[in-house]
């Protein structure tokens, strides 16, 4: 079996430690997982992470202009539509 798991993380360096942490819990999981970051920092990439063996990082950068935040976690809502219809 294979898992699909997508986080929203709006990037504030401080709070690198905390998705780190999501990350080495999700290498302890007993399936494979997909990891699916949406993030609003263009350049981050799978080395600012830590290291990953449970499956893949793909990092998902969704501008947000002027928007609040918040909206990240709207951004990746057609994407995950258009996976569940595959489904």
């Amino acid at each position: 079996m294979r898992i699909t798991k997508h986080i929203s993380f709006y990037y504030i360096e401080h709070r690198m430690c905390y998705i780190n942490k999501i990350i080495d819990e999700v290498n302890k999981y007993k399936f494979i997982t997909d990891l699916y970051i949406h993030t609003n920092n263009k350049i981050l990439k799978k080395e600012n992470f830590s290291d990953y063996t449970n499956g893949t990082i793909n990092i998902i950068y969704h501008d947000l202009g002027n928007s609040h935040p918040h909206y990240l976690t709207w951004k990746c809502r057609d994407l995950l539509k258009k996976a569940s219809k595959r489904l």
